[in-house]
């Protein structure tokens, strides 16, 4: 149950090296990945991807090839209010290979809060996310 985690090249890394080790990996979860370009053929692999509505890209460029791997709908998922965070689901991914989707009202970053808070959301979300995939 290996899982990898990564922020900014370090998410693409997680990327590249779920492509290169197919069924190596439980689960990644990628922050604001972004810079690494010809990612290997993706396997199924439960995939949670978080980036900033402040920076380029969007579900599209994080979580919709994971999700298409896992034979996921691929639909536009909601993106944050300002001041806020929305983590979504896809729907119909394959039993045990749930991907999300993470949007945020903020920039390059992992550590992210919404507004009126001093703790950052990501860990209760990854948490969320990783804890039934560990069991």
């Amino acid at each position: 149950k290996v899982v990898l985690e990564g922020f900014s090249m370090g998410g693409a890394m997680s990327w590249y090296l779920t492509g290169s080790r197919p069924g190596v990996f439980r689960a990644v979860v990628g922050h604001s990945g972004g810079g690494v370009g010809g990612i290997p053929a993706l396997s199924p692999v439960a995939y949670l991807g978080s980036l900033g509505t402040g920076e380029n890209g969007g579900q599209n460029t994080q979580t919709d090839q994971f999700a298409k791997a896992n034979g996921c709908t691929i639909d536009t998922l909601p993106r944050a209010e300002t001041g806020k965070h929305v983590c979504t689901p896809y729907k119909g991914c394959k039993d045990g290979f749930p991907v999300t989707w993470c949007s945020y009202d903020g920039g390059h970053g992992f550590q992210d809060t919404d507004s009126g808070s001093n703790t950052t959301w990501v860990p209760q979300e990854v948490w969320k996310f990783l804890s039934p995939l560990l069991q």
